[in-house]
């Protein structure tokens, strides 16, 4: 039996998927088995991913319907076998040195989950994201939740960490973004200890018009979703960590910064006063101390976006001339 299971879920992916599997293949940690689902490609994506099956008995090659990422990933966890499972996307990649580190981290130091770092990578750029800056090896619930319910060390990717198997309790939601929140919050509550370690081994690809980069009010609805069942269950589990105010600043963050990339875009075929506007109507009725916790520009524009829609508009498109991310958004850095 291998040691590692690698999920990789394909749909439409024909452009990038030889560069993901190929970073499978040269890892310097052999045992391992890649399952793939291939869900509907209308593209050579299979015609690839079989090719990989040929040459190397690691690799096994699903064929499903379209049914979206969720039923992917749940029908290659059941084809799988091996007693820790890792998530790679097919427009990503990993370092040669990948498995092996999350491996000899979670073995060594006998943890339910280790967790790497990643980098942001651009046509022209790349940007490394750390979570640590050094190893840490969080030994209660308490401390990992504590970290995870703001999301710092512990991340709200399930790529980039490797998971023993046991701890993989509740199926990926069908037709739900962000399912990687929702199952990360299933799956926390069974871990006891998780290494984070501070190398940057997973490669996240930047796509123009990737689910991740279209900031719509349903984008903004499924965040705020994700958010309120995180908080739920930390509550659940330790309720001394979350409170309602902590959940309020969580969505008001939320729906700021999806509202300012909102105000910055330049899509004609998105009503952007009419996303808006439904944004907008997501924020709760928020106490004075929300406003408190927000930095004096967050303040601003929620002031704005709730009061003065048309103004929040033009201030933030004239502001999106200066701003770095929007430029990332909308030129050439994207591949």
């Amino acid at each position: 039996m291998p040691q590692i299971s690698i999920i990789v879920p394909i749909y439409n992916m024909a452009r990038y998927l030889e560069q993901c599997l190929n970073s499978l293949v040269t890892q310097d940690f052999a045992d391992f088995e890649c399952v793939m689902v291939d869900d509907g490609s209308t593209d050579s994506s299979a015609v690839i991913a079989r090719r990989y099956c040929d040459n190397d008995q690691r690799f096994r090659l699903i064929e499903q319907q379209n049914q979206g990422v969720s039923v992917a990933r749940n029908q290659a966890l059941a084809a799988s076998s091996a007693p820790y499972v890792t998530f790679v996307d097919p427009d990503d990649w990993i370092a040669p040195n990948h498995l092996s580190l999350l491996y000899g981290a979670i073995t060594e130091h006998q943890a339910d989950v280790a967790q790497v770092s990643f980098k942001r990578v651009y046509t022209n750029m790349v940007e490394t994201r750390r979570s640590v800056k050094e190893f840490k090896l969080l030994t209660s619930s308490t401390d990992i939740l504590k970290r995870f319910l703001p999301l710092k060390w512990v991340s709200g990717y399930i790529c980039m960490k490797l998971f023993r198997r046991e701890v993989l309790t509740a199926p990926f939601p069908v037709g739900m973004r962000f399912e990687d929140t929702y199952v990360l919050n299933e799956w926390m509550a069974n871990v006891k200890r998780i290494a984070l370690l501070p190398d940057a081994t997973y490669y996240y690809r930047m796509r123009q018009g990737s689910a991740v980069q279209t900031r719509t009010s349903q984008m903004v609805a499924d965040q705020i979703k994700a958010i309120k069942l995180r908080s739920a269950k930390v509550r659940q589990l330790a309720p001394e960590l979350v409170s309602q105010h902590w959940e309020d600043v969580s969505i008001a963050k939320c729906v700021i910064r999806y509202a300012k990339d909102m105000a910055r875009l330049r899509e004609p075929s998105i009503d952007r006063r009419a996303e808006l506007v439904k944004m907008r109507q997501m924020l709760p009725a928020l106490p004075l101390e929300v406003y408190k916790s927000l930095s004096l520009r967050n303040r601003w524009r929620l002031w704005l976006l709730s009061n003065h829609l048309d103004l929040f508009i033009n201030i933030l498109s004239v502001g999106s001339i200066l701003s770095v991310q929007t430029r990332r958004r909308q030129s050439n850095l994207f591949i």
